[in-house]
């Protein structure tokens, strides 16, 4: 399952969609704190951090949650979908 986590709603739907669409379970969430907590109540293996400020605390409390949860941070890197796909079928 991957979590996007974005303040902005349209990133939130946009990378959803995109995420769906090659197959995975997509949980969103609007914030850190949300973000957090839906980290803890589901079986989440990748986050994808859109947020302006806050993201690098947010991936170490995330990691700290979860060892092994792949988390990566958008901006003006492209989101990395071969890294993403090599994930998924890892884990399947």
């Amino acid at each position: 399952m991957v979590l996007i986590i974005a303040e902005d709603p349209v990133a939130r739907q946009v990378y959803g969609e995109l995420f769906a669409m090659r197959g995975w379970d997509v949980v969103t969430a609007a914030g850190a704190r949300d973000g957090l907590r839906r980290a803890r109540d589901r079986r989440v293996t990748v986050v994808v951090l859109s947020l302006p400020t806050g993201s690098a605390q947010l991936r170490d409390k995330l990691r700290a949650l979860r060892p092994f949860l792949r988390v990566h941070t958008t901006g003006m890197m492209p989101l990395p979908f071969d890294v993403m796909t090599s994930a998924r079928q890892q884990l399947h």
